[in-house]
């Protein structure tokens, strides 16, 4: 995406990658570390000759200007290099920080598009089958109707409507932050993001990626009575918003992102036992 015309550039940092050995001699600030599928990327930012206009000797040499271009000093044939976005301009956002692997070759110019989005919000509301706000409930987004369903079907699996320490065990994956890494509950390793209603029963999404479409569904209903998941059973509806290329957030449907939830029915049970069948004497417990 070419962004033109804004006051707030975007950032870069253009890293070296470095062995174990070099990157431990390196300053705190200088370095990252890039967890990939295929092992751990060791780096440094890259500095030093040829010399760089920027301040700190950074060989990124601009930030993108009006033209939507950013350009390095030469770099060195045969290293390997990553780019890390630091910071999106004004009104946009990005989904990768990183951009990688670069090696170059001498007298070679290599052009790497980075996709920036325009930034957006979706506010969804959360009720009680009379109407009234409920706050407290976790509010799931997938990328794909099929990772939604999966979910859904986990609430059957795992009786998640009475199942009080699997709903215990799935708050602590989300307040922690480690259901995209954790294998008991697969199904939350797809999640996207999630969201918790607050007192007004509202919740909301931000910076969906334009020209995709997305499925929400609820992963807690509201934990009430100090029940962990309370006395609420889940709204399992999916429901499925799109966004444009201008960054546009439509649901479908019923073109609103609200979730309803009705309380369990209670039977209230008295014991009575009769003392003396006589005087019809009782004892009520």
């Amino acid at each position: 995406h070419i962004i033109t015309g804004t006051e707030f550039p975007a950032q870069f940092t253009i890293y070296k990658k470095v062995t174990e050995e070099e990157y431990n001699k390196a300053a705190q600030g200088d370095r990252e570390l890039l967890s990939l599928q295929s092992g751990t990327v060791y780096l440094i930012e890259a500095k030093g000759a040829p010399a760089s206009s920027d301040p700190s000797g950074s060989m990124m040499e601009t930030d993108t200007a009006g033209d939507g271009q950013a350009v390095t000093n030469a770099l060195t044939p045969g290293d390997v290099y990553y780019l890390k976005e630091k910071r999106a301009p004004e009104g946009y956002f990005f989904t990768e920080a990183w951009s990688g692997p670069f090696t170059i070759a001498a007298g070679e110019e290599i052009i790497a598009t980075i996709v920036n989005y325009p930034k957006n919000h979706i506010t969804g509301t959360k009720t009680d089958d009379a109407g009234n706000p409920l706050e407290g409930a976790y509010i799931g987004l997938f990328a794909d109707k099929a990772a939604a369903e999966t979910f859904v079907n986990l609430v059957s699996s795992e009786n998640l409507e009475t199942n009080f320490k699997a709903r215990d065990e799935i708050k602590e994956m989300l307040d922690e932050n480690t259901y995209k890494t954790q294998d008991k509950y697969p199904a939350l390793n797809k999640l996207v993001k999630f969201a918790v209603s607050n007192q007004t029963g509202s919740y909301e999404f931000s910076d969906l990626q334009a020209e995709k479409t997305y499925y929400a569904t609820e992963l807690l209903p509201p934990a009430v009575s100090g029940e962990a998941g309370g006395n609420y059973v889940y709204d399992t509806q999916i429901i499925e918003l799109t966004v444009s290329k201008e960054g546009t957030i439509t649901v479908r449907d019923n073109g609103a992102l609200t979730f309803k939830n009705t309380r369990y029915g209670q039977l209230e049970v008295s014991k009575i036992t009769k003392l003396n069948e006589n005087t019809n004497e009782e004892q009520i417990y």
